[in-house]
């Protein structure tokens, strides 16, 4: 039987940050292709605040 070292809260609270960063980046990146620049700009804010929140969560892992 392998041991669980994850508590399963923090792995769905990683997993939420995971998907809301890729999230970010897929509307970055369209937003990029329509030549939407200033709004791909713009959206790094969204993308810094989701790696912060990323951060705190591994952080919380000891």
């Amino acid at each position: 039987m392998q041991e669980n070292i994850f508590d399963d809260n923090w792995l769905e609270k990683l997993n939420e940050v995971h998907i809301e960063m890729h999230k970010i980046a897929d509307h970055l990146y369209e937003a990029y292709q329509q030549e939407k620049i200033d709004e791909a700009r713009d959206g790094l804010k969204d993308m810094q605040i989701a790696f912060v929140k990323m951060t705190n969560v591994l952080d919380e892992w000891e």
